[in-house]
C-alpha cells in the first residue's frame, strides 16, 4: 500500500509522530511519500514574543496562510496528515493546505489525522475534521498525541520552548520540571498505531524501503 505522509511540523514533534507510525508500516512492506507543508513566509523560531501573541488572530480567522505549491504523488491509496493546534485552533500552514484546492485530492481516500499538542486539542481537531470531511476524505481512525505533563508544568516548559528554543528541563534550575514535549511514551503509541495500521490496511508496498526523516 502506498501512503502519502502529509504534514507540518514546527518544532518536529509532529513530524516525528509520523515517522514513527512509518517505521512499522515500511516493516510491514508500506511504501511512504513525504510531503511538507511550507508556508510562504516561515513563522519564525524561536518565537519573538510580540509576534507569537500576534499569531492568535490569524489562527482564529481560519483562513490559514499562503503555503508553498504543494506537488502531491500521481497515486496514493491512504493519508497520514500531521497537524497541531496554535491558540486552539489549526495551525494557519495546515489552514492554508485545508483551504486549498490539494485538499481535494484527498477525496474518497482514508485519512488518518495526527495531531501533536501540549493540551487542548478537541476544537482544533473538529476544525479539521470537519475540513477534512468537506473535501470528501474518509476518516477511519484519529491519533492525539499530548504533552502528558501536568498544567501548568507544561505551559511553562512549552512557552520557554517556543520562545528560546531549548528545553527548559536541560537547565540547572528547571530540572525539577518534566521535559518539554511528548513523552517517549507517547512515541511508543505512535508505533502502536503505526502496528495497527499495517494490520488493518493490506500492504501491497515494497518491503525493505527506509523511512527518510523529511524537513519540515
Amino acid at each position: 500500500m502506498h501512503w502519502l505522509a502529509l504534514y507540518y511540523s514546527q518544532t518536529g514533534q509532529t513530524r516525528r509522530a509520523l515517522e514513527e507510525i512509518a517505521t512499522p508500516l515500511v516493516e510491514a512492506g508500506h511504501t511512504l511519500d513525504w510531503r511538507a507543508i511550507e508556508p510562504v513566509e516561515p513563522y519564525p523560531f524561536p518565537w519573538p514574543q510580540r509576534r507569537f501573541w500576534g499569531v492568535a488572530g490569524e489562527c482564529h480567522r481560519g483562513e490559514g496562510c499562503a503555503i508553498r505549491p504543494l506537488e502531491l504523488p500521481a497515486t496514493f491509496d491512504a493519508v497520514l496528515f500531521g497537524a497541531q493546534p496554535w491558540f486552539l485552533a489549526p495551525s494557519p500552514p495546515v489552514m492554508g493546505f485545508l483551504n486549498s484546492p490539494g485538499a481535494e485530492r484527498l477525496r474518497g481516500r482514508p485519512v488518518y489525522p495526527v495531531i501533536t499538542c501540549r493540551a487542548a486539542w478537541r476544537r482544533s481537531y473538529q476544525i479539521v475534521r470537519a475540513a477534512l470531511l468537506a473535501h470528501g476524505a474518509i476518516l477511519p481512525a484519529r491519533l492525539i498525541l499530548k504533552d502528558r505533563a501536568p498544567t501548568p508544568l507544561n505551559i511553562i516548559t512549552t512557552v520557554y520552548h517556543l520562545w528560546w528554543g531549548g528545553d527548559l528541563h536541560d537547565q540547572t534550575l528547571g530540572r525539577p520540571l518534566p521535559p518539554f514535549g511528548i513523552s517517549p511514551r507517547g512515541w511508543r503509541r505512535a508505533r502502536r498505531f503505526g502496528l495497527l495500521l499495517a494490520t488493518r490496511e493490506p500492504a501491497g508496498g515494497r518491503a525493505g524501503s527506509t523511512v527518510v526523516p523529511h524537513k519540515g
